[in-house]
């Protein structure tokens, strides 16, 4: 009997977990794609007037001006 009662506590644990562990909705990051279809997400947002690309793994470089590759 005890099983039957507590799926609904399960079910409602989970869905919370999910909504609590979602990357994708925090406030404190700035998410950028870029051409590539590659999306990076950074603690500081990048520069409105600069054009910039994906330079590593784990970095970006922007310039004044467009840059041809």
């Amino acid at each position: 009997m005890k099983e039957k009662r507590s799926w609904w506590k399960w079910t409602i644990g989970i869905i919370l977990l999910l909504a609590l562990c979602d990357d994708d909705d925090d406030p404190h990051r700035s998410c950028y794609e870029f051409g590539n279809g590659e999306t990076r997400c950074f603690d500081d947002p990048l520069p409105e007037d600069q054009y910039c690309y994906i330079a590593s793994e784990t970095s970006v470089r922007c310039f004044d001006q467009p840059q041809s590759r």
